[in-house]
């Protein structure tokens, strides 16, 4: 039976620890270039580990003490490769490189340096036992002196030894069909690789002939084929032995290209322009694309329009426009497009809903002999999350409101809304009252809140929460022009953004949600924007509480202490280094306006993290508790950045909750 309850008291069956323990997420797909058997990558709180699954028999690779997981650059990704029926994987626990035959235990196949981290494992086409990959050599313990190679493992000797040096950065390493070259991806400081990065092609030379073992090979005849400092280029894959596709962001937008290795020339595949985001630049192993037809002549894309993924289907030669073929409209977010090379005419994706947790899903076209789409293809999931959602729970899941604010006229701000939403309640028992709202701010700062499945968001919702993500302007979804917007204004824009939100959503014409009820929270940088909005004059008195997951607090300190792969980003974000502008350091940082957090703050953090140190949450809590303010801190041991342990992720749910009861006067449950 419906009835009706005050906002936030509503019970509800998502309980913390039903969040937590069913939080398994499918975190990345892997396709046998031999066989076309899937396997998928599988994040499991509450085992505290990645686990390689089998995706047909759903079985696991490895025993329960192994963690498929990379350490490099810290947020990781690309931990594992399989090339007929042979498994690699970066352990997390100390970095080495395993193989994993016939089902039988993990064998090390790098030697023991508990320095190295290893990830985007490349197996040779040819010579199988040779690997390349992106090695990260931390010997030296200052994030200026890390180094970053690619690598040549040989998996017969055990062996390590450098192939290509030189840049900051690495990633995206694919051999042709034929293993004669290789792609990569670099960059340098202080780029991001969605700011400026390039791709290089070079010719591989082996030790003996083709009849033996090789013991090496070399990379030789290296030429740059696109991008610099200004252009942002990813994602490169082979669609032939003569073609590499890939993304660049030349035209404002990433969109796709190619450089065609007998004529040595890049050049855009769409004749015109297309105004959508061909994937996103971030962490390593994903991909928006994947080749169906013969020969690599067209693809199926993943592309970003407005917050969410939509399927194209384009010609790699005929330069002709993109064909939409967007899947059933549940799908927010599309990732991890793979090749099934046993039947090209089918991808395999990622996807992930709206309201359900993520599956992976078979996609087949139907192609005609010249390589023209015939009809719509098909959409076959073929795994699922080990997680049932009731239909009970889906009639208590929030769809997303994508709202569109302007705070100029010719300056739009994407935020997106979710209801409070119970198949158990229809509204408040009391009459006009609005909803207390969550203002959740995305990390990166450039990457975007997506609209899909998150039990996080469904936890507060369903208990009679509003939830509004802010896509402030500097997230990523919308364009490169949106993206830019926030170079030099980290601090600025993403806090106004913040502001503008909670005040435009509790005025007409809105007027959805409680002015005297709105809290905001984020990670990571997330956190920061919610430090930094409670620390300036107008978010003090605006928002009732806040809540930073290992936020910064001080850009100087963070700019001592960052990590190499965001050791430089502040200079794009804040606009330029800290002797350069020492006084925006200092005034963007939450912790030299600490005196104006005068509404109760909450701050959860990893022990080990190593992104965002402790140290950046203790300064602050200090500096509130030595003026009697009120913040409550918890400090999770052996969590870095991001909580993993199941235990923890329950208990920072609860904490959260009843944080923002106790302050708002909310009773407990009905």
């Amino acid at each position: 039976m419906v009835s009706q309850a005050p906002y936030g008291t509503w019970k509800s069956p998502i309980t913390a620890n039903v969040a937590a323990q069913e939080s398994n997420s499918i975190e990345e797909i892997f396709v046998d270039r031999a066989s076309s058997r899937v396997f998928h990558l599988e994040k499991r709180p509450s085992e505290g580990r990645n686990v390689l699954v089998d995706t047909e028999s759903n079985c696991d690779v490895f025993g329960p003490h192994w963690n498929a997981r990379s350490g490099v650059h810290e947020y990781g990704g690309a931990a594992a490769t399989v090339h007929d029926g042979v498994v690699y994987f970066s352990h997390y626990a100390n970095g080495r490189v395993y193989q994993v035959k016939h089902n039988a235990s993990p064998d090390p196949v790098t030697p023991e340096n508990p320095h190295y981290r290893y990830a985007n494992l490349e197996v040779h086409p040819i010579q199988t036992h040779l690997l390349v990959a992106v090695l990260e050599d931390h010997t030296q313990s200052d994030p200026k002196d890390v180094e970053n190679c690619i690598c040549l493992i040989n998996t017969l000797l055990g062996s390590v030894d450098k192939l290509i040096s030189g840049a900051d950065f690495y990633g995206g390493l694919q051999f042709s069909p034929d293993g004669t070259h290789i792609v990569w991806k670099q960059w340098f400081h202080p780029q991001m690789p969605w700011d400026g990065s390039e791709l290089h092609v070079g010719t591989i030379i082996f030790s003996s002939s083709n009849n033996q073992p090789a013991q090496s090979l070399i990379c030789e005849q290296i030429t740059q084929i696109a991008g610099d400092e200004q252009i942002s280029v990813s994602f490169p894959s082979w669609a032939n032995n003569d073609v590499v596709i890939f993304t660049s962001n030349q035209s404002g937008y990433l969109n796709p290209w190619k450089y065609t290795l007998s004529s040595a020339r890049s050049s855009p595949v769409l004749d015109t322009p297309h105004p959508f985001d061909y994937g996103s630049a971030s962490v390593l192993g994903d991909s928006p694309y994947a080749f169906v037809g013969s020969y690599g002549t067209s693809a199926v894309f993943s592309v970003l329009d407005r917050g969410r993924n939509a399927l194209f289907y384009v010609s790699l030669e005929s330069g002709a426009p993109p064909l939409e073929i967007t899947p059933p409209k549940e799908y927010a977010l599309i990732q991890n497009m793979r090749q099934i090379y046993s039947r090209p005419s089918t991808v395999v994706f990622l996807g992930k809903l709206i309201a359900d947790l993520p599956r992976i899903v078979l996609c087949a076209l139907n192609l005609s002999s010249t390589g023209a789409l015939v009809e719509r293809p098909s959409f076959q999931p073929i795994k699922a999350s080990n997680t049932v959602i009731s239909m009970n729970l889906k009639w208590s899941i929030a769809w997303p409101v994508p709202l569109v604010l302007y705070v100029k006229p010719d300056q739009p701000l994407h935020i997106v809304y979710y209801l409070p939403t119970s198949k158990q309640y229809s509204g408040s028992s009391i009459p006009h009252e609005k909803p207390p709202c969550i203002i959740s701010c995305h990390g990166g700062p450039t990457k975007m809140a997506a609209q899909c499945f998150d039990w996080t968001r469904l936890f507060f919702t369903s208990r009679g929460w509003a939830w509004v993500d802010v896509n402030y302007r500097g997230s990523s979804g919308y364009g490169r022009d949106y993206i830019d917007k926030l170079k030099g204004h980290w601090g600025v824009l993403d806090v106004h953004d913040a502001i503008f939100t909670a005040k435009a959503l509790s005025r007409p014409p809105y007027s959805i949600i409680d002015r005297d009820r709105i809290v905001i929270r984020g990670a990571s940088a997330g956190g920061y924007t919610a430090l930094a909005t409670l620390s300036d004059p107008v978010g003090a008195t605006l928002f009732a509480a806040g809540t930073s997951l290992y936020g910064i607090s001080d850009f100087r300190k963070l700019a001592q202490l960052s990590h190499k792969y965001e050791m430089r980003y502040l200079d794009s974000l804040l606009g330029g280094t800290v002797e350069e502008i020492p006084q925006v350091y200092v005034d963007r940082s939450p912790i030299s306006h600490a005196d104006n957090i005068v509404q109760p703050l909450l701050i959860l953090q990893g022990s080990i993290d190593q992104v965002v140190p402790k140290l950046q949450s203790e300064i602050i809590v200090k500096s509130i508790e030595g003026r009697g303010g009120h913040v409550q801190y918890k400090l999770y041991e052996g969590e870095g950045h991001g909580f993993r342990k199941a235990a923890n992720i329950r208990d920072a749910l609860e904490t959260e909750l009843e944080f923002y009861k106790n302050v708002l006067g909310i009773a407990s449950d009905q």
